[in-house]
């Protein structure tokens, strides 16, 4: 009678132990479990991977697969040692946010252990091939420490920037900039990530046409030829009337993406928006190739000699040219038209500074007096030049190379030009 009361009760309780079991569990098949920890263990837990709180405790779910557990022979402890890590590592990123908010495993680095870990259950999904263990831990049995790791962080924002996704990237650089990490190579990745930001958003005006040069000049410098043409063809089109500086850098753009006939297009916009001037001004002309544009552009050196600052291309020249008169046509006097040449163009690049008033502003001025007295009329020209480019100009001085050698129109004056690119 006693042993037929015992199977009923035990029949009972087997019956009343399936009905509270969660409905999730249902689809999982159990292979062990601790009843003493059931009560800690969400429904959630029986559906896969996940970690909870739960009071003082944390709950993890890890998991393994045949490839985690490496050979069949290893066993199936191979198996469970997996899982429970995965678990591990779990409860320690729900302590590493708990402790900060900010937490994130591809900027921060995080070392910690896992005490008095307990196994509340294993099963495994039909349909699955993963095994799955449910872990729990106290919380006062956890510890982390939480390190922010800067090139971590910059290599996470620089990748999800070349994933396209511009916002979040953003998010991240601007993260790093208030953490006080500023570099050259970070800042242009923020701002060029803001413009693509911007662009997304429809901005419209000049901010656009920003966003346009600053991403333009990004991927020229970083050699990514094709996004710079996007980007700086886009700022054509919306330039009423565009630089030659724009129009110079699609033709190269072009030309390093083998866009030949749309190169020889914007060339022939270049001759028609600025037509050289008039060759028969000078002639018995020699350029170095790459001053020839810089001094073309010049009329006044050409046919009377100087010095000036060039900006040209979006680059700056500094350029002197010397001048003497043509004696005879003869050998010795073409070398002595280059020797004095030479030494009048480099007086007149140190008359250049000497006449100029350095000042602490980035700003070049230049302005005429013209002045009479006895019937004679004089002109002077007084130079306002930021100290950062005399600097640059001083320190050029000596090694001026020679650009470029012509005579006048009329066969009576020889020139000779020194010049450097200052950056």
């Amino acid at each position: 009678m006693n042993s037929f009361r015992h199977a009923i009760q035990a029949a009972a309780l087997t019956a009343f132990a399936y009905l509270c079991v969660p409905v999730t569990l249902l689809s999982a098949t159990i292979l062990s479990r601790d009843d003493s920890l059931s009560r800690f263990v969400p429904a959630e837990a029986y559906q896969g991977i996940g970690f909870w709180e739960n009071g003082d405790s944390w709950v993890a779910v890890g998991y393994s697969t045949e490839i985690d557990a490496l050979e069949k022979s290893k066993g199936k402890r191979a198996e469970r040692d997996f899982a429970e890590e995965d678990a591990k590592a779990l409860i320690l990123k729900q302590a590493a946010l708990a402790k900060n908010p900010d937490y994130d495993g591809s900027s921060y680095d995080l070392n910690g252990e896992v005490n008095g870990f307990q196994t509340a259950a294993t099963y495994r999904i039909e349909g699955k091939d993963d095994f799955y263990l449910i872990g729990i831990a106290k919380k006062s049995g956890v510890r982390v420490d939480v390190v922010f790791n800067p090139q971590k962080a910059r290599l996470t924002a620089i990748a999800l920037f070349e994933a396209g996704k511009y916002r979040d990237a953003a998010g991240r650089f601007a993260a790093l900039t208030q953490r006080g990490i500023q570099d050259g190579e970070m800042m242009a990745f923020a701002r060029a990530a803001s413009w693509h930001v911007n662009l997304d958003s429809g901005v419209k005006g000049e901010h656009r046409v920003e966003a346009l040069d600053g991403l333009g000049q990004f991927y020229l410098e970083r050699a990514n030829y094709d996004a710079s043409l996007r980007h700086f063809y886009d700022l054509y089109l919306e330039s009423e009337t565009p630089s030659r500086q724009l129009l110079d850098t699609l033709v190269l753009l072009c030309a390093k993406t083998h866009r030949g006939e749309t190169a020889a297009n914007f060339q022939n916009e270049i001759r028609k928006r600025w037509p050289l001037p008039d060759a028969s001004v000078i002639k018995d002309a020699a350029f170095d190739p790459i001053f020839e544009p810089v001094l073309r552009l010049q009329p006044v050196l050409l046919k009377t000699g100087g010095a000036r600052l060039v900006k040209f291309n979006g680059s700056l020249y500094f350029v002197a040219v010397g001048t003497t008169e043509i004696r005879e046509a003869s050998s010795s006097e073409k070398i002595r038209q280059l020797r004095v040449g030479r030494v009048q163009a480099q007086k007149e690049a140190i008359a250049f500074l000497e006449e100029t008033k350095v000042v602490a502003e980035e700003k070049l001025i230049e302005s005429t007096t013209v002045t009479t007295k006895d019937g004679k009329t004089s002109a002077e020209v007084l130079r306002t030049l930021d100290e950062s480019t005399a600097t640059k100009v001083h320190g050029v001085l000596n090694s001026l190379t020679d650009i470029g050698s012509w005579a006048s129109a009329d066969g009576t004056t020889s020139f000779f030009a020194i010049g450097k690119k200052l950056n």
